[in-house]
C-alpha cells in the first residue's frame, strides 16, 4: 500500500497540486513487475498533498518547491526503485514545465521503503 506524500510552498495553487497529484497517480498505476501485474496497484495507491504553512527561501520571494515523499513496503528492487524514483521526478518535471506555475520550483523526491517489522496497519 503505497503512500506518495507531497509538501508543496503556498505560492502553488490547490488546482495546480491536484494536477500534480493526479499525473503522479497515473505515473504509479502504470508501472508493472515482470508478469504484468501493477507494481503499485492503484487500488492501494495512496497520493495526497500539504501545503506548508511557512516556507522561508533566503530572501528570494519567487521561489517555490514541490518535495515529494513515496512510502513503499519492503520487497522491491533497487532497480524497481530507481525507475519508480525516475519516472516520478520525470512528471513532476513535465507538469512544471506545463506553465501552470508563474514561481521558479524546485522539485525533489525521496522514496522510503518501510521495515516490515515496523509497519502497522488496522
Amino acid at each position: 500500500m503505497p503512500h506518495l506524500v507531497i509538501e508543496y510552498s503556498p505560492k502553488i495553487s490547490n488546482s495546480d497540486i491536484e494536477d500534480l497529484c493526479t499525473r503522479l497517480l497515473k505515473t504509479l498505476a502504470s508501472r508493472r513487475k515482470e508478469n504484468g501485474e501493477h507494481e503499485f496497484p492503484p487500488e492501494g495507491t495512496f497520493v495526497r498533498a500539504h501545503r506548508a504553512n511557512i516556507a522561508l527561501f533566503g530572501g528570494n520571494s519567487d521561489a517555490a518547491f514541490v518535495h515529494a515523499v513515496l512510502k513503499i513496503g519492503p520487497g522491491r528492487t533497487d532497480e524497481t526503485q530507481r525507475i519508480t524514483g525516475d519516472e516520478l521526478i520525470e512528471t513532476m518535471v513535465i507538469w512544471d514545465a506545463s506553465g501552470c506555475n508563474t514561481v521558479r520550483l524546485q522539485l525533489s523526491l525521496e522514496i522510503h521503503e518501510l521495515p516490515g517489522r515496523f509497519n502497522w496497519r488496522q
